[in-house]
């Protein structure tokens, strides 16, 4: 048996001669009837440490790689020996205990400890994803015709791997976990494993479509969606937001370009951020720590005419509000008055562009700084020229190093931020596929009732609820506003038959911007039937973070701050019954 076939260093060989060692205790009734690649992988699984795990992967997938497995596979074959008895766990105050957004680390977490975000330049702690529960691996994929995930390359092992998404669409794949949340009168406790124990469940995303068994990892896109080459949307590195045209319906046809079992971000893929959030850095609510794009609404006016130019002349102190990366519009109001980004004379000029540069310039013995913008495309300016902040391209945190954090500052909130590798809050709302949201009113008008329902296979998102949509047992009754209003949330309720639902159940109460989920949910005036929209645009504040949720916005409503997102496992999932 050939166990590495490529380059290896001492280090690495050392580390599998070690496991190697270990394995040799099997038994030889152990052994019986084993096959070539579940002894080869037996190998490995003994000697496979959080320490060495990048090197034992690598090492691992040149010798399994012999032209006998698929990718997606070897892949399955991977996370299936990542095997721990380890269970991670955060445990929270009920809201009505106390307001704190603090939680406390426990089980084998207390022992690991807190991570911190990290930026370009500095390296933050992150001690739990070397563990097995919470390792990644970048992948480009597809979705086949039984709404599975079929790998295209892996990042670490394939040379061919891109984050531009050649092979496929980008996204970052880890072993399907296990997850109990429990509650009493005081406290609540999440807790997450690599296996199955009494009273956990896979997360949504982890179970198969096929057999409603769990799968061996899964794959969340990496990106919110961009369009590819091909004109169809995907998930890879330096696209700008698909934005103004989308919306819930609106994305449908869009994603079924891509096939059937193609569709947009998933409720699966809000909670998994949310989930990975609690389970890392034992807070409820992320904002303060990874603020996301919630605060970067800037429009200036041009200080100088220009003809033929690819940029923007602005002062000192509007140019140092904005950042090298980010993306903008150039336009004008047109004939009207309003500054509405939606219009589309604001970007008459220049529509979804980067910055590349500041710099200062000196016009007419008057210093002013130049914003210089990626375009090829020249352009006329005048002092009635705007130039508009707007929701960040994909790929922007590309060089964050780590799996979480922002480019520069993680609580500026001017920038988006990954977590587990996963880019979010961008500066727009992302539009989720699979709900659709009906609010009813009560009777006698003083209450209404928030009662989402999802779809777990891609190909039945449909413009109106039909029988495959699935309501969720943990409706929220809330008193009905006078007017349209943000309600701040204490706390998020969890339904185990349905744990891919995010749903505020305590809002209000004394929650706010400074406790509980730090976060909130907006809520129209009447009742109907609206898209469920995630995170933040460029100006909501202290309104935003992972669970907030916008849902005063009719299926068909689109803006230029709701954004494209992209599918992973969770566009299409089965239903565990054990």
């Amino acid at each position: 048996m050939t166990l590495i076939n490529h380059p290896a260093s001492d280090e690495t060989l050392g580390r599998v001669a070690s496991a190697l060692e270990t394995a040799n205790t099997l038994t030889a009734a152990q052994l019986a009837g084993t096959s070539g690649a579940a002894i080869y992988d037996a190998f490995y699984a003994a000697g496979v440490t959080p320490e060495n795990i990048d090197d034992m992967f690598v090492s691992w997938w040149h010798g399994a790689d012999d032209g006998q497995y698929t990718k997606t596979q070897l892949l399955a074959r991977w996370f299936n020996l990542l095997n721990s008895d380890k269970t991670f766990g955060t445990k929270f105050y009920n809201f009505g205990t106390s307001q704190t957004t603090q939680g406390e680390l426990c089980d084998d977490s207390a022992e690991i400890g807190v991570t911190t975000p990290s930026t370009n330049t500095i390296k933050g702690k992150d001690p739990l994803h070397q563990q097995f529960a919470f390792w990644t691996v970048e992948v480009e994929y597809e979705i086949d015709a039984n709404g599975e995930i079929e790998i295209k390359s892996v990042a670490k092992v394939d040379s061919s791997f891109n984050r531009g998404g050649t092979n496929g669409m980008v996204g970052v794949a880890q072993k399907t976990g296990w997850l109990s949340i429990t509650n009493d009168s005081v406290n609540w406790w999440v807790r997450y494993r690599t296996a199955q124990a009494p009273g956990y469940v896979p997360i949504a995303e982890g179970v198969s479509p096929v057999d409603n068994k769990p799968r061996a990892f899964v794959v969340h896109a990496k990106y919110m969606g961009g369009k590819g080459a091909d004109g169809k949307p995907t998930s890879a590195s330096g696209l700008a937001p698909l934005n103004y045209s989308w919306s819930y319906n609106s994305q449908i046809a869009e994603w079924r370009k891509c096939g059937a079992n193609y569709a947009g971000i998933s409720i699966c893929d809000i909670f998994f951020r949310i989930l990975m959030f609690w389970l890392k850095y034992a807070k409820k609510g992320n904002s303060g720590t990874m603020e996301g794009c919630t605060s970067y609404n800037f429009q200036y006016k041009c200080a100088v005419a220009e003809t033929g130019v690819t940029r923007v002349l602005l002062t000192e102190a509007q140019a140092k509000n904005l950042l090298v990366g980010s993306s903008v519009i150039v336009g004008d109001v047109g004939s009207g008055t309003s500054t509405d980004r939606n219009a589309t004379s604001m970007y008459k000029c220049a529509k979804n562009v980067r910055i590349l540069s500041i710099v200062s310039t000196v016009v007419e013995e008057t210093t002013y700084y130049a914003v210089n913008l990626e375009t090829d495309t020249p352009f006329d300016t005048t002092t009635d020229t705007y130039i508009s902040t707007m929701p960040w391209w994909s790929g922007s945190c590309d060089d964050v190093q780590g799996v979480d954090g922002s480019p520069t500052s993680c609580t500026n909130g001017k920038e988006p931020f990954i977590i587990q590798g996963l880019e979010s809050q961008i500066g727009a709302y992302a539009v989720v596929a699979d709900i659709i949201d009906t609010i009813t009113v009560s009777e006698d008008s003083t209450t209404m009732t928030i009662n989402p329902a999802t779809v777990r296979l891609a190909k039945n998102i449909a413009q109106s609820k039909s029988a495959n949509y699935v309501d969720t047992n943990k409706p929220l009754t809330i008193p009905k506003p006078e007017s349209w209003a943000w309600h701040f949330i204490g706390d998020l309720a969890h339904d185990r038959a349905h744990p891919e639902f995010t749903l505020p159940s305590i809002v209000d109460n004394g929650a706010n911007s400074g406790n509980g989920f730090k976060s909130a949910v907006s809520v129209p005036t009447s009742g109907g039937v609206y898209e469920w929209l995630s995170w933040s645009n460029l100006n909501d504040y202290s309104n935003c973070g992972l669970a907030c949720a916008g849902l005063g916005y009719g299926l068909g409503v689109a803006h230029w701050f709701f954004a494209a997102g992209a599918p992973g496992s969770g566009a299409n999932r089965g239903e565990w019954a054990g």
